[in-house]
Formats: C-alpha cells, sequence, structure tokens
C-alpha cells in the first residue's frame, strides 16, 4: 500500500487540528480494510503524525468459482482474482464456499490445516512454485512445479516429516530420477517410488 492509500483510508486531512484526531478511530478505520492487519497511530510532540500499518500478504490461493482466492496466513480473505496467482495454489476436496466476504477468516478447517502445513514448507519450494492438496480424509499432498509429487500424511507431526524435505528434492533433481512420488507419511522414513522401478520397487532410506 503507498502512504496515500494509508492516508485516504484513516480518515485524517492534512492541516485537520490535532485535537480532532482520535487515534482509535483511526486505528479502527484502517484495520477493517482487509489488507491491514494492524495499526498504530503517533502523535510527536512537535505535532507530527505518524501511522504505521502490519500489511497482510497473500500466502496462498483457493479456487473460488472461476477465479481464486487470495489468502493471508491466517485464512482471511483479501481478495479475488481471475489470473493464475503466483502463491501456491491449494484444493480442498469436498470443500465449496458458496459465498466469502472479503477480509473474514474462511469457514472451512481444512484450509486452515492446509495453511499451516504450507507455512512448514521451506520458502525455497514455495518460491519455485507448487500446489497443495489436501483430500476429504484431511491428507496433504505437494507438487512441485517441475512435477515432483510429495506425500505429506496427515497434519498432525508434518514440521518434524518435512524437515527431511529439501535434501531429498535435492537429491532427486540431482541425480536426475525419475520418481512417481515421494513418502514423507510416516516420521523418519523417506520412501521413494521409481517410476522405472521394477515391480514392487520402491526405495526407502
Amino acid at each position: 500500500m503507498s502512504a496515500g492509500d494509508i492516508l485516504a483510508r484513516s480518515g485524517l486531512r492534512v492541516g485537520q487540528r490535532l485535537a480532532t484526531v482520535d487515534a482509535d478511530d483511526v486505528a479502527d478505520r484502517l484495520t477493517h480494510y482487509p489488507w491491514i492487519a494492524a495499526s498504530r497511530l503517533n502523535v510527536s510532540p512537535a505535532g507530527r503524525v505518524t501511522i504505521s500499518v502490519q500489511e497482510r500478504v497473500p500466502h496462498a490461493a483457493l479456487p473460488y468459482r472461476d477465479a481464486y482466492l487470495l489468502l493471508d496466513p491466517t485464512g482471511v480473505a483479501l481478495a479475488v482474482v481471475r489470473s493464475t496467482p503466483s502463491v501456491p495454489v491449494i484444493r480442498v476436496d469436498g470443500v465449496a464456499l458458496p459465498w466469502i466476504r472479503i477480509g473474514d477468516r474462511v469457514p472451512s478447517a481444512p484450509t486452515l490445516d492446509a495453511l499451516r502445513v504450507l507455512g512448514a514448507v521451506p520458502e525455497e519450494e514455495i518460491a519455485r512454485g507448487l500446489r497443495l492438496r489436501v483430500d476429504r480424509a484431511g491428507s496433504v499432498t505437494l507438487t512441485t512445479a517441475d512435477g515432483i509429487t510429495v506425500l505429506l500424511g496427515q497434519p498432525r507431526g508434518l514440521p518434524a516429516r518435512i524437515a527431511s524435505l529439501p535434501q531429498v528434492l535435492s537429491a532427486i533433481r540431482h541425480q536426475r530420477l525419475g520418481v512417481q512420488y515421494v513418502d514423507l507419511r510416516f516420521t523418519g522414513s523417506v520412501i521413494l517410488k521409481l517410476g522405472a522401478a521394477p515391480a514392487g520397487g520402491g526405495v526407502r532410506h
């Protein structure tokens, strides 16, 4: 957001008398805007008014009707966009939002779980681009930009299981392995299902 946008939404006017400035009212006006998570107004002894805001940033996108719903990390709906977003797309089986008010948190527990899972994914993989899918049982599958499918399982205990993901993906790419999927559903276990492996041949580490 630009300084001009913030000033316009604050309700303040250049040249306004300080005695008429209500800091709580300004903060309330600003936080009603979906892209602002928190705001603070400070008036210095010299009479300078400073507005500080904490902006929400898009973290993921959820297919919504014929478009995408941009979500922040906590599930607050920021905007509906028609073009394919640059943030990861989350698909949640069995969830169809009939409507959503921009600025509200999406009323979908599986979607909120998926956002928490995304928070555990290494930043470098998010930057490359990826997709996340949650099935009806709550099990999560991640697909990287270069087509590697990773079975992550249930969100519970995921941070410990996903810790090895960067090393596993790096090895697959470095060795140019043809992998059907990587299975990280079980703590302490990494299973690679090779595309060209003999029948019954998974590789376990």
